[in-house]
This record gives C-alpha cells, structure tokens and sequence, in this order.
C-alpha cells in the first residue's frame, strides 16, 4: 500500500534540542557516577593492599622475635622490609598511573569520535520535519495546474535536502507493508483490519517515514499503520490533528497483536 499523505508540519527545534540537551545532560552525569566509582573502587583496593603489607611486616617482626633474633636484627630487618614495601608502592602508583593515563586517552578518543558522529543530531533531528514538509510539498503540487519549472524545482530541494542527510548519516526508513511492527523503530499512529494475505502486528501502510543516524540512533521512529483483528482497530490520525490519545491506543493495540 502506498503511504498516507501528510500536511506540513512546523519544524519542532526548540523541543528536538532541549531533548538533546537533556539526553547530552544525562550521559554525563552517567558517566561522572561511574568515574567517581571507579576511583572508589581502587581507593578501597590500595587500603586493603596498605593493610596486608603492614600485617605482613607485623608477622615478620613477631617472627624474629621469636626465632631469638635481637631487638637490632628485628629493627634492620623491618627497615628492609618497610624500604620493599616503599618500593611497591612506587612501583603500584606508577601502573596506577600509567593505566589512569591510557583510560583518559581512551575516552578522550571515545568522546572525539562521538562528537564527531553525533554533535549534529540536534540539528538532524530538527531537520526531520522539514522533509515532511518537502514531501507534503512536493505532493500537493504533484498533479496540480501549476508550472512544471515550480514542481522541478521542489522536487530537486527535496532530493538535494535528502542526499545532503545521507552525506551525514541520517537515513530515511519506510517499512514496506507487511513488515513485522517493531517497537523500537515503529511507531503505531493508527490500526487496519486484516486483508488478504495480512499478518496481525504488521505494517499496513506508512504514515511519516523513520530518520536514524549512522544506524544506531533514532532521529524519529516510522509513524505506521498496524493491521490488527476487528476488536482492536483505531482510525487513522488527522493529518492535521494528530490525537495523543489515539496513538497511545493504536501502539497498544499493536503491541498486543505484535506478541
């Protein structure tokens, strides 16, 4: 089936960057909990590991003592054992060192290389409704008693704004029909009854498309429609008043014919 045509939409920014924002915000303070954890965690190691060398030091003294060893030998033998114990300290701070030095530069790299792939995802995700806005242009004119120079025209701003996307890594999805709903990409905005040859919980027909970047995050999952038995159906959405309420129905009636 072919995919449902759609007024423009405003271009939503202010929402798409204080959403990213916000994301951005989360996953450093995920990432400063986990530092501060780490470096619990071997602040409790070299404790245990200072402790264990004055206990061993202890029993080295006890064991001279008692061996009949003098109160000399015992103290020149702790001062060998105190300078052994120096020099694995130095020797465990400078791994300690070297490995802190190799975990900065990895995530110094990690953080350039995901800066480099994901800093414009705010700027892709505002762009998201300007393609709908392209496509509903390009569709209204289709057909329509208007110069063909203007309808060239739009279709080459929206084929240029399509391939500069891709350039960057955001691709464009439409799940053909009959493809198996997938929470994770889809969205059920409304529910069809089974035709011939349909499967419950699949794509009946294309809303809006999907938007990812470089594959892994999702820019706008693809607003779909669910074939679903008669007792679950949900009208199709107006295209110019989209109902919350009604797509919050459809997506459970999709996740349950989906199951």
């Amino acid at each position: 089936m072919g995919a449902a045509s759609s007024s423009p939409t405003p271009p939503s920014s202010a929402d798409a960057d204080a959403a990213a924002s916000a994301a951005a915000i989360r996953r450093r303070a995920s990432a400063r909990i986990q530092e501060e954890r780490r470096r619990s965690e071997d602040m409790e190691r070299r404790v245990w590991g200072l402790l264990a060398d004055k206990e061993d030091l202890e029993a080295e003294k006890r064991r001279l003592l008692q061996g009949g060893a003098s109160a000399a030998v015992a103290a020149a033998a702790l001062g060998a054992g105190a300078l052994a114990l120096l020099q694995r300290r130095h020797a465990s701070a400078m791994a300690a060192l070297r490995i802190a030095a190799t975990e900065a530069q990895q995530r110094h790299t990690s953080e350039l290389e995901r800066v480099r792939r994901f800093g414009a995802e705010p700027l892709a995700r505002s762009l998201v409704p300007v393609c709908d806005n392209l496509q509903a242009l390009c569709g209204s004119l289709e057909g329509s008693e208007v110069p063909a120079a203007l309808l060239e025209g739009a279709v080459l701003t929206r084929e240029s704004m399509q391939a500069a996307l891709e350039r960057h890594g955001v691709e464009r999805h439409d799940p053909p029909a009959g493809a198996r709903f997938d929470p994770s990409l889809h969205e059920a905005m409304f529910t069809a009854p089974l035709s011939d040859g349909a499967a419950p919980g699949t794509v009946s027909s294309v809303f809006r498309p999907g938007y990812t970047l470089h594959g892994s995050h999702i820019l706008r999952a693809a607003q779909v429609g669910v074939f679903v038995g008669e007792a679950q159906q949900q009208p199709p959405p107006d295209a110019d008043a989209e109902g919350e309420g009604e797509a919050a129905a459809a997506a459970a009636a999709a996740a349950a014919a989906a199951a």
